[in-house]
């Protein structure tokens, strides 16, 4: 007869694949043998690619077996405390009085909460701090910036984490940028200040201050690199690149912008015009996209320019001590550049007047095909009603000069309505979307998956099957929410200095 626990270690991996979170943490405990087989990191690696539970994105190669058991445990929890019916009742709900009106907030790996108080500072909460006790009747709290200029205002702040220190809630690695106004002039932006934060310590490294002005800035994280950008660049100084953990900056060179129109010029003609941009990093590549529109008696038509600027490995530059920056910015170099004629395949064909500009996500970080030497990237694009996998190849270079880049985008889109799915770097990622409840007054939260991989095979995505209704009445406010940990916090219109937190677990 056959003993389970003799089977191979490859075939006890097989059948393991098909139980639950819940029974492999049971068979853990049947011998010692099969505890250290459920310790295995290809189990938790599928258990956490195949599970329904709602959970961050991942598996990505640096995370631990112990690392994917922890959070697939905790999402069962949460599943368990905050079944989808809108009766579930909170694990813990407190009030917390916030030192006076927040104008800005954010919730950071489900526990530090920002806020931005009188346009002067930014205060921090750690909302899982184990001392309950408030001073003056108020939630004790750190400042982590005072803005003491005279003549000027804090207009706004944005915070990044790489999404490799997400689950790192002790100290997780995370950027920051605050933007400051003058009072007289409100659209005249001080340059914006970009920080490394420790919330651990309360502290802020200052790493660099952009030379950009009289605009918002854009500041968004890749596999590896931050990239802090204008809405609109025209020259070198409007964007710039920093590696997250070396902290070496990038930016691109100085003929980037005028090379792009020139390149424009030369294939549509001069009757056209730059309306939006997007700024992508991989871990080898910054992709710039700009998208353009052009006028003519008979139609009018949108098209997209995507050049790609190689960024040299870190064994190639001598690194920049820890504590700070080099003064000088290693320039990017051209590496691959393609026009795209016709986007109408992935704009916003519900649109009556005009195709909506998608809204690009990296969905698959930069490979290298040693064989053939392209590399792959995988964007996702997304429009008001539409998503679709658009895969990007980028052809060897030939020598000393520009590469092509093959664009395909996916024939069969998926209608949603205003979902942003949030990059992965993976292939599989995550959209959560705060919804209204007619006719009662309620909101609540739901999730959808999408694959790039199953995408190819059947072009549908996954829905998760966990419906998330928010506790709430019709005097409040979503101000921030953690879904993978069971977080929300709620504020009221009528005083806005005091928050209810409810959590899940």
């Amino acid at each position: 007869m056959v003993v389970f626990e003799d089977l191979p270690f490859d075939v006890l991996c097989k059948v393991i694949n098909y139980l639950s979170i819940t029974n492999i943490l049971h068979l853990r405990q049947v011998s010692k043998h099969l505890q250290q087989v459920t310790l295995d990191r290809s189990i938790w690696s599928h258990a956490y690619r195949t599970s329904s539970l709602v959970r961050p994105q991942g598996p990505f190669p640096w995370q631990s077996a112990a690392a994917l058991e922890s959070i697939l445990v905790r999402s069962a929890r949460l599943t368990r405390n905050w079944p989808p019916n809108p009766d579930a009742a909170p694990v813990r709900a407190r009030k917390i009085n916030v030192n006076g009106r927040p104008e800005a907030s954010q919730l950071l790996c489900g526990r530090w909460l920002l806020m931005l108080i009188g346009r002067k500072q930014i205060l921090c909460y750690d909302l899982d701090r184990t001392d309950p006790s408030t001073v003056d009747g108020q939630e004790p709290f750190s400042i982590l910036y005072t803005h003491e200029a005279e003549g000027s205002l804090v207009q706004s702040f944005q915070c990044v984490t790489p999404i490799a220190s997400v689950e790192d809630t002790k100290n997780p690695c995370i950027f920051l940028t605050i933007e400051v106004r003058q009072k007289e002039d409100p659209g005249h932006i001080v340059s914006p200040t970009l920080y490394k934060l420790n919330l651990a310590e309360g502290t802020l490294v200052m790493l660099h201050q952009a030379d950009i002005r009289s605009t918002p800035i854009s500041l968004i994280i890749g596999p590896m690199f931050l990239a802090m950008y204008k809405y609109q660049c025209t020259t070198t100084k409007d964007a710039l690149f920093v590696d997250a953990e070396t902290f070496q900056r990038y930016q691109f060179p100085e003929q980037a912008f005028l090379d792009a129109e020139t390149q424009l010029k030369q294939a549509v003609g001069e009757n056209y015009r730059f309306n939006h941009q997007h700024i992508l990093t991989t871990s080898t590549h910054v992709l710039l996209i700009r998208y353009y529109g052009r006028q003519s008696p008979i139609k009018s038509s949108a098209g997209m320019l995507i050049q790609a600027y190689e960024i040299p490995s870190r064994q190639e530059l001598v690194l920049p001590p820890a504590a700070a920056l080099q003064p000088a910015c290693t320039t990017l170099q051209l590496s691959h550049a393609t026009l795209f004629a016709d986007m109408i395949s992935f704009t916003d064909r519900d649109s009556p007047v005009a195709p909506r500009y998608p809204f690009l996500e990296l969905l698959r970080d930069s490979t290298l095909d040693n064989i053939t030497g392209t590399t792959h990237i995988t964007l996702t694009s997304n429009t008001l009603h539409y998503v679709c996998v658009i895969p990007l190849r980028l052809d060897p270079r030939p020598d000393n000069g520009i590469g092509s880049i093959t664009f395909e985008p996916s024939k069969n889109t998926i209608r949603f309505v205003n979902v942003q799915f949030q990059p992965s770097y993976n292939g599989h990622t995550r959209a959560v979307k705060v919804e209204y409840s007619n006719p009662s007054p309620r909101k609540h939260l739901f999730a959808l998956e999408i694959d790039d991989e199953d995408l190819a095979a059947t072009q549908t995505p996954h829905k998760v099957p966990h419906f998330r209704d928010l506790p709430m009445d019709i005097t409040e406010r979503v101000e921030a929410y953690d879904m993978y940990r069971g977080r929300i916090i709620l504020r009221r219109l009528d005083a806005p200095d005091t928050l209810r937190v409810l959590d899940f677990l």
